[in-house]
């Protein structure tokens, strides 16, 4: 027992005619009979040399003699699958690869990220509506609220733990019930702190989201007021030098791509085969290379079985536009 009682992690003491028990994060010890009055040292020894020894045997199957050996050893308990394989497993329902044969499809792990996030939002939400909550100070003076009222009902907490420890048999269940209703308002109170620091950091990160925003479309219109001014575009105010770069190469790039856009919409289907011939990759894509002794193959394909090529591919869909 007392072996059994450590690996639980509590600290026992039975030495003594009152034996005692606690978790590690309490000072004090408390005796088994304040708990339940039958709980005595000679009490549980009876107990432990009683009928409790019967759940330490393991269950065992009989046969008739009749039956053939095969047909007793088909049949194997069942064994939880650790390791490796219980991880395989997982991803494979994770991944809708099991079970076969069904038409549930569950949601990858990154569309329950999703919904988690949404889950968290929405509740975020109703909170700020069933406390009227509109404005950072709104927010601040709930929580500080919040905390004030979760601090007492600590200090209470605790102190109904000690009249537990000291009180009657009589008593104790009184207590014990007026403590599970101090504990269940004392989550409630964590869970509107927790929604109060999830609100404030959002809102945080909106507002900075909203400025690049803000900062962007001046940018944008700027641009697009300056050659209609009449002169060149001045690259002197407001961009930094990094930024007079990309915004010349993205200016590039997307005129670049406009121009495209437009050749092939003004092509035949003929033409914009004989351009894809021109414009494709010049080298093989699959390939043998040495590098320092060692022999690396690459070979580039979506399925080494597919009836058609990456090419052929790419120019059935040229001849559909």
């Amino acid at each position: 027992m007392i072996k059994y009682l450590t690996d639980k992690g509590y600290e026992v003491d039975f030495s003594g005619s009152h034996w005692k028990m606690k978790l590690p994060q309490y000072r004090h010890f408390t005796r088994l009979d304040t708990l339940d009055e039958r709980l005595t040292p000679d009490f549980i020894r009876s107990c432990l040399g009683g009928a409790s020894r019967y759940g330490n045997y393991k269950a065992r199957i009989s046969y008739s003699p009749h039956m053939p050996e095969q047909y007793k050893n088909a049949w194997k308990p069942h064994q939880k699958t650790t390791g490796i394989l219980a991880l395989y497993y997982h991803w494979c329902y994770q991944l809708g690869i099991f079970p076969k044969g069904t038409d549930y499809k569950p949601a990858s792990p990154l569309m329950k990220e999703e919904l988690r996030k949404l889950d968290e939002i929405t509740a975020q939400v109703r909170y700020m509506s069933k406390h009227n909550i509109s404005t950072l100070s709104d927010l601040h003076a709930d929580r500080e609220k919040n905390q004030t009222e979760m601090n007492k009902l600590i200090d209470y907490r605790q102190h109904l733990r000690n009249k537990v420890r000291r009180a009657l048999p009589a008593e104790k269940e009184t207590l014990r019930a007026e403590k599970q209703g101090v504990t269940e308002r004392i989550t409630e109170l964590r869970k509107h702190l927790k929604y109060t620091d999830g609100i404030e950091k959002r809102s945080a990160h909106i507002d900075e989201c909203l400025d690049q925003i803000h900062n962007t479309i001046e940018n944008q219109s700027l641009n697009r007021q300056r050659p209609q001014e009449g002169g060149n575009i001045s690259m002197n105010e407001p961009f930094s030098g990094t930024e007079k770069e990309e915004f010349s190469e993205e200016t590039a790039i997307r005129q670049m791509i406009d121009g495209i856009t437009d050749s092939l919409a003004s092509m035949t289907k003929e033409e914009r085969l004989a351009w894809f011939r021109r414009s494709q990759y010049p080298h093989p894509i699959n390939f043998q290379k040495e590098i320092d002794g060692t022999v690396y193959t690459v070979n580039t394909h979506f399925n080494a079985a597919a009836s058609e090529s990456i090419q052929e591919k790419t120019e059935r869909i040229l001849l559909k536009l």
